[in-house]
């Protein structure tokens, strides 16, 4: 009798109280559902990209390039969803060093025109991406050096 009495001077039907209680455990339950399907899915591992920047040095020899390098490669990669997050924050990327004369195994295409594998700069990558990414692929797949000889003057 109390108990309908105080829900009568609150304006609420003897039923209310209980619906409300039902209704805050099921949010309660199914925020703490989502909550673990988030960790679960974010465990798992999943394709991405990174566009990170480059920078070219040890040009080899008497050679000057005529063409325009790529200034970005992006980075197919394959990581944990935590991962991916964690460098989606980071604002940008230090621009990797490619030592152009180190990475000789070049394809020779024609008189001047050499082509270096972006594979080859693998570890280059790899070292400030960490070990826990694995890279997958690049994009351009080969960097073409337009060379001509120097001449002295």
């Amino acid at each position: 009798m109390k108990d309908i009495n105080s829900n009568l001077l609150n304006n609420q039907p003897p039923g209310r109280l209980r619906l409300n209680r039902r209704l805050t455990i099921v949010l309660i339950c199914f925020g703490i559902s989502a909550v673990f399907w988030l960790l679960i899915a974010l465990s798992r591992e999943y394709p991405s990209e990174m566009v990170i920047p480059v920078s070219y040095s040890n040009i080899p020899g008497k050679k000057v390039v005529v063409n325009d390098l790529p200034k970005i490669i992006t980075v197919e990669i394959k990581t944990t969803g935590f991962r991916i997050i964690s460098n989606s924050f980071r604002k940008s990327f230090d621009p990797i060093q490619i030592d152009v004369a180190g990475k000789m195994q070049t394809l020779v295409l024609s008189s001047g025109i050499l082509a270096l594998p972006s594979q080859s700069f693998l570890s280059d990558f790899s070292r400030p991406l960490g070990k826990e990414i694995s890279i997958t692929g690049f994009k351009p797949d080969s960097i073409i050096l337009i060379s001509r000889i120097k001449r002295r003057v």
